[in-house]
């Protein structure tokens, strides 16, 4: 089977309508992106020390040194920023697997590259400040909420191409069974992020099982990849 480019091309911040973003406008030229940049690395760190219940604009331009009036350039509201930043952190995640995914349908051993998927995965998300309050944050509205789930559909879009190579299943049912995958994977490892768990070993290691467990209802016994 082949895949055009387009289908191909992994997810990214283009995957969501502009207007989803909440920015009055992006940063058109080097110092206002490294304003920009300042304030999301900014909210990211305060969103670990304060949580989004008590991340303010105004603390965000406290601890930034960055002019408040600033901020509203680009920025309306609270909400714009946590939505900037999950666009950022939903990228540097799908980064991280992607180019091991691509490797799915090809490698001698399918079942590796989803424990390595995983693990990249893992890896960036400990290595993200805020990213546990962020993530409560996007399931407490139902506009933040509709954004995470644009998101998810948005990834599992482009793995249904790579699930249908792997298994053969029609590009629908594909989909179907990329998008179960990608909501299991983000609310386990949601849950693994959790105060309650605390990145155990022991929930990563069945979280990786579990998925493996489902795709593997629809890849044919004995496939070991193809050239």
């Amino acid at each position: 089977m082949t895949t055009s480019k387009r289908a191909r091309k992994s997810p990214s911040a283009d995957a969501l309508p502009s207007q989803h973003l909440g920015l009055r406008r992006p940063p058109a030229q080097d110092r206002g992106i490294v304003t920009f940049d300042r304030v999301l690395a900014t909210a990211s760190r305060l969103l670990a020390e304060v949580g989004a219940e008590g991340l303010t604009t105004n603390l965000i331009a406290t601890e930034s040194q960055v002019n408040i009036s600033s901020i509203y350039k680009y920025f309306p509201n609270k909400q714009a920023v946590l939505v900037a930043l999950f666009e950022r952190h939903n990228q540097q995640r799908i980064d991280a697997g992607r180019l091991v995914i691509e490797e799915l349908a090809t490698a001698k051993d399918w079942r590796a590259v989803i424990d390595k998927a995983v693990d990249k995965i893992l890896q960036s998300r400990r290595s993200t400040p805020g990213g546990v309050a962020l993530r409560r944050a996007m399931r407490s509205s139902p506009e933040l909420a509709d954004i995470d789930q644009r998101a998810n559909a948005a990834v599992a879009q482009w793995f249904a191409v790579h699930v249908a190579q792997l298994t053969g299943l029609s590009s629908s049912r594909a989909l179907v069974v990329a998008r179960v995958i990608v909501e299991a994977e983000v609310a386990l490892l949601d849950w693994w992020e959790s105060p309650e768990v605390a990145h155990q070993a022991a929930v990563a290691r069945e979280v990786k099982a579990l998925l493996k467990a489902y795709l593997g209802l629809y890849v044919e016994p004995g496939h070991s990849g193809s050239a």
